[in-house]
């Protein structure tokens, strides 16, 4: 019943979305017309780059002693050999695989099924009872691009109680590609809702009877209808006066800010072929007048890594739609979110430890479909993608959200 009821809620606010009684206006339409291009510009395929063959990148793997092996149990969930840390039960699709390697390959054009992956002994799985335990009486900000938009919406599937109530592939279509509404589920613990402001760019997840509050407000640039500022945004003083103003309409300060930047540093360089130096330049003037002054508040401060892959060479004169991010920009961001009192979550590393028999997750092209998307937007633009690597670095933020509290 919860979940007939979800996927009627979704259906009937995304058709209701198309009718006279709303109609966008100029910003809302403006906005969505950057985030289009924000994903269509970060989309492009990477035969070019120097991994060369993705399957010279397959790991004939052995389990580690640092390593966790998930297998498919006899129901087709997964299950880990020995002793999880958390349950990964509620995961999407974890066995199914769809990459650009797989798209481009003359001879396997389809999906894959694997039996079993290894990801790092200390990955924390969330299932859908312990994210509303993590997140219960906490308000979170998140602040970054739609990479990070997919993780929140990542865990507010699991909020809406996860694969086994709400299907995952309309879950995931509704929330990318709503303009202006309020999407609601019926969860175990009461109704949550989703109020949409400006596309998926401003918007606010509130679960009422667990004091569970979730905001996003995108800082990729300076406003919400632009692109390819990165980290400098923060710099700006008109879009901190626009948080504060979207921060403080709860009426108390978050317990924890989320945010990232990277992509939209990456697409800078593109554009002002400035070799990254804008980002360089500014990433820790942003510790010390932006983190700085939250992390004195008591407010946690996790700053979520970019998507990099092991086999791939990054360089500094990216060309348009090359999303090898350095690894200096990722180091540079680690040290200063550090030195200011803040978490940092190694997406990286999530990657780099994660191995299985398709050839995942050594290359962009062995991974992904939409590079840097590893989740719901990756899913918008190709329906056969999979998204499990998205969740795999949620949990990671869950655990800087709530560590040890699960």
């Amino acid at each position: 019943m919860a979940m007939r009821f979800a996927v009627l809620a979704m259906v009937v606010v995304t058709a209701m979305g198309l009718t006279a009684k709303h109609v966008a206006s100029p910003e809302v339409e403006a906005a969505k017309k950057a985030a289009q291009q924000e994903i269509d510009m970060f989309s492009k395929d990477t035969s070019h780059y120097s991994h060369g063959d993705f399957h010279s990148h397959k790991r004939m793997f052995t389990l580690k002693e640092h390593e966790t092996r998930v297998v498919k149990n006899e129901k087709g969930e997964p299950q880990c050999m020995t002793t999880c840390n958390g349950d990964p039960s509620d995961m999407v699709h974890p066995f199914y695989r769809y990459s650009t390697a797989m798209k481009y390959n003359k001879t396997q054009r389809e999906s894959r099924l694997i039996d079993s992956f290894t990801v790092a002994k200390d990955t924390h799985f969330f299932n859908a009872a312990d994210t509303k335990i993590c997140l219960k009486d906490k308000y979170v900000m998140f602040l970054g691009d739609s990479t990070l938009g997919e993780n929140l919406n990542d865990i507010e599937f699991l909020l809406a109680g996860g694969p086994k109530h709400v299907n995952p592939e309309k879950f995931m279509a509704t929330v990318t590609t709503q303009t202006k509404s309020t999407l609601s589920w019926e969860t175990d613990k009461g109704q949550m809702t989703d109020r949409y402001e400006t596309h998926n760019r401003k918007h606010s997840i509130k679960l009422k009877t667990q004091n569970i509050n979730l905001k996003f407000y995108f800082t990729g640039a300076t406003e919400l209808d632009h692109n390819c500022d990165g980290i400098s945004a923060l710099l700006d003083p008109a879009l901190q006066k626009r948080i504060d103003q979207y921060t403080e309409t709860e009426g108390r300060q978050p317990d924890a800010i989320v945010m990232n930047s990277g992509p939209h540093d990456a697409c800078r360089a593109w554009i002002k072929k400035d070799n990254y130096t804008t980002f360089f330049e500014n990433v820790d003037k942003v510790g010390e007048q932006v983190i700085k002054k939250w992390t004195d508040k008591g407010i946690k401060v996790i700053f979520r890594g970019s998507y990099r892959f092991s086999g791939e060479t990054a360089v500094y004169d990216p060309k348009f739609g090359d999303n090898r991010i350095p690894a200096d920009v990722d180091q540079a961001s680690k040290e200063m979110i550090e030195k200011n009192g803040g978490t940092y979550v190694d997406a990286a590393k999530v990657l780099s430890t994660t191995h299985d028999s398709s050839g995942c997750c050594s290359t962009i092209r062995a991974s992904t479909i939409a590079m840097p998307h590893l989740g719901s937007v990756a899913l918008f633009k190709n329906k056969k993608a999979s998204i499990f690597l998205s969740q795999l670095v949620s949990f990671k933020i869950l655990d800087g959200i709530c560590p040890k509290e699960v």
